[in-house]
């Protein structure tokens, strides 16, 4: 039996290097049914598979003015230990009704959650767990309460369905143009109190 020369077992080596390269390079579980992201950036209309959205700017505060529980209460007021981000949008659904949630992913991963339908309680603003249908756009606010040193870099992503992007769906990432702002800069665009009251 004649054993294989220094050529093959270089050829098999290579092989093998190369298969385990690939294998390097592949996506895990969790990575292959991760949401398909769309990249867009602020003033600019951008269509996902079932939504399309605008994202108008945002706006910075330490405080909301939100109106009372009934018409004779008094005016409250809704602060935070960090600031309040309202990220103002158009939502338009493309093929059924339904509702889209949002989220902000900071640099380094960090997720918040855009807060519910009564964290402002601001009828016609806020846009959490308002139904979108074809043919009805929505414009409103998502609200994000978030540590004032977490801005930069920050990214806006919405998506249809609850709270966390389904499976293999379209997913937004929004670029919100504080990458190159510093911590500094953002607070001192912040505004003490922004009044919602109709």
């Amino acid at each position: 039996m004649r054993w294989p020369g220094w050529r093959s077992l270089l050829w098999v080596t290579a092989g093998l290097i190369l298969i385990v390269a690939l294998r390097k390079g592949e996506l895990d579980y969790a990575g292959k049914l991760a949401p398909l992201a769309t990249p867009g950036e602020l003033k600019q209309r951008i269509v996902a598979r079932n939504f399309a959205l605008t994202v108008d700017g945002f706006r910075l505060a330490h405080a909301y003015r939100i109106a009372g529980a009934d018409a004779q209460a008094a005016p409250r007021v809704l602060s935070t230990p960090g600031v309040w981000v309202s990220v103002v949008l158009k939502l338009e659904a493309l093929r059924e009704p339904g509702l889209l949630n949002a989220r902000i992913r900071t640099r380094d991963g960090s997720i918040y959650q855009a807060n519910g339908d009564a964290r402002p309680r601001a009828r016609g603003v806020n846009l959490s767990g308002v139904e979108v249908a074809p043919g009805l756009p929505a414009t409103g606010a998502f609200f994000f309460e978030m540590p004032p040193a977490e801005l930069p870099g920050a990214h806006l992503q919405v998506y249809w369905g609850g709270l966390t992007p389904t499976d293999m769906d379209s997913l937004i990432d929004v670029d919100l143009g504080t990458g190159a702002r510093s911590s500094d800069a953002l607070a001192a665009q912040t505004v003490a109190e922004i009044d919602l009251r109709p």
